[in-house]
């Protein structure tokens, strides 16, 4: 089985880790036409795509994990649909992940590891077109400038259209990096990312007595030549890593990440039977976030009466700010203009909303997040082998809403612990069992929460979820082929449910449960890996 990260921070064997973790290299997939996360995880089992027209969200073990994504091990949770030209594979963690990673929902986590330089490297150039007038060209160049730099340069713009009319769509991707081995011992990877993507969204037919209605794919209901959404993302990423000896590593990892995203979207609220019409509404957004993480960790390894450990500690500072601005088609007043309906089966696109809009909310989040973590990976002379670990995390929210001039905010602690025991009494074949814990504050989802809440919505403890797991993981075929057979237990304990007497009143007592049996197969996955981001940041196992 192939080395793996995200479910350790550490390069690991798959097959180590006692908990079920999927890999997808993306090269391959991208021949195929995948161009969307929920694409390139279609085949994982147990992670569905919930993506719409707006923004990346999966589904993993029947729990949402729209806000449980990562860039290289650091937190990626903004509305946007991600760009995968400079992802060399994703890592999908099942199960709680927040002793490494904090706050998080309850089905897992998903990390993108980015391209990163690498000494000797080739260049490419790819050109593609296809149906609907696809056009697309990206660089992926690499260079040596001397022994000690590496560069790389991810660049290039994606056009195309849709079956579906006056649909369209553009992507640019400028992404450079460069790796610098600064002195031996010390090296520095430094990242940049700039990503673009505005395309019209297309939010389909609306639904006739329980099934799409028989429009033809060609039927519009918004307003393509208006509506719009445009995602600009900016990213920098720095570690730097120096090793203290042959067994000690500190490094430190510094993300900065900043979105804008802007909307105008026509949307359709239902069919009316009665009139044969399509109900409309429009909406207009303009999202500001930005993103700080500070993480400083070190690794290494010991010895104690035969018993190797392998110990990883860390302390993680994350500052993120969220700025939503919403307008709505304005209901009364000067310019008041209802949105037009539209014909089920002769949509007239040119009866389109012409009125003002309102302020509907203007809102500011502001969240801190500060967490230490000890891990250790305990390997015993026989063929045992124990990972431990714990996170005690601490989360401040603050909201404020400027239509009310509002405000509020919320303090939540949460420890996460995550024990597990693999026994490969074959070279090829492991098999495990754990048990971890994680935790969902109040605001910690897509941050925020409502100044003007009813009730006690705003001052309610952290949700929890734990996860019993047990499996086998496998190699067959000299390596070829990796399996992975695990068996599950996902517990959402503390979850918010509504008084029945009171709904403005939310008690922690509901209980979701999600058992289930998972086989997966990967053939041809490289026997070598790297860690988070393709860096040379962590110790190989002995």
């Amino acid at each position: 089985m192939s080395e793996v990260d995200t479910a350790t921070r550490t390069r690991t064997p798959a097959r180590e880790v006692p908990q079920a973790i999927d890999a997808v290299k993306l090269d391959e997939l991208r021949k195929y036409g995948a161009s969307t996360l929920g694409e390139a995880l279609a085949g994982i089992p147990n992670v569905s795509s919930a993506q719409d027209t707006r923004f990346d969200a999966l589904r993993i073990r029947g729990f949402a994990a729209g806000s449980d994504f990562y860039l290289d091990g650091i937190r990626d949770d903004s509305q946007y649909v991600r760009d995968l030209r400079n992802i060399e594979r994703v890592e999908v963690l099942k199960g709680p992940a927040a002793v490494l990673y904090g706050r998080g929902s309850q089905g897992g986590i998903v990390n993108r590891v980015s391209k990163a330089p690498q000494p000797g490297r080739e260049s490419s150039l790819e050109a593609q077109a296809g149906s609907w007038n696809l056009r697309s060209f990206y660089a992926d160049l690499s260079a040596d400038p001397g022994d000690s730099v590496s560069l790389r340069l991810n660049a290039g713009q994606e056009e195309q259209d849709s079956f579906r009319r006056r649909i369209e769509g553009t992507r640019q991707l400028f992404a450079p990096s460069v790796h610098w081995r600064v002195a031996p011992g010390l090296d520095w990877v430094a990242q940049y990312e700039y990503s673009r993507y505005r395309r019209t969204p297309d939010r389909g037919v609306p639904g006739v007595d329980g099934r799409p209605a028989d429009v033809g794919r060609r039927a519009i209901y918004g307003d393509p030549g208006r509506d719009y959404i445009d995602d600009r993302a900016r990213g920098f990423r720095s570690r730097l890593a120096y090793r203290l000896s042959p067994d000690w590593q500190v490094r430190h990892t510094l993300g900065v990440f900043r979105l804008h995203s802007e909307f105008d979207n026509t949307y359709l609220t239902g069919y009316r039977a009665a009139t044969g019409k399509v109900g409309r509404v429009r909406w207009q957004q303009d999202l500001n976030t930005r993103n700080i993480v500070n993480n400083l960790e070190t690794e290494g390894r010991f010895h104690t009466a035969g018993i190797e450990h392998r110990v990883l500690a860390g302390l993680e500072f994350g500052d993120q700010q969220r700025s939503p601005t919403l307008h709505r088609a304005a209901s009364r007043g000067p310019g008041a203009r209802p949105v037009p309906q539209l014909d089920l089966y002769r949509p007239d696109l040119s009866q389109q909303h012409q009125g003002a809009m309102e302020l509907a909310s203007d809102a500011r989040h502001q969240a801190e997040s500060r967490g230490f973590y000890l891990q250790d990976q305990i390997r015993f002379s026989g063929a045992w082998s124990v990972l431990a670990g714990v996170r005690l995390d601490r989360f401040r929210i603050e909201s404020a809403n400027r239509v009310l001039g509002m405000s509020a905010s919320h303090r939540s602690r949460g420890v996460s612990p995550r024990l597990g025991v693999v026994w490969s009494p074959l070279p090829a074949h492991s098999f495990y069992a754990s048990y971890s814990k994680t935790f969902s504050p109040t605001g910690g989802g897509t941050i925020g929460i409502a100044p003007n809440a009813r009730g006690n919505a705003n001052r309610l403890p952290p949700e929890h979820t734990r996860q019993y797991e047990a499996g086998v993981k496998s190699d067959w075929l000299g390596g070829g082929l990796s399996t992975t057979l695990a068996v599950y237990q996902l517990e959402l304990y503390n979850r918010r449910t509504r008084d029945p007497d009171d709904p403005s009143f939310i008690r922690l007592t509901g209980l979701q449960r999600s058992r289930g049996l998972e086989l997966t197969a990967a053939a041809g996955w490289p026997r070598t890996g790297t860690c988070a981001a393709g860096w040379a940041c962590s110790m190989p196992p002995s």
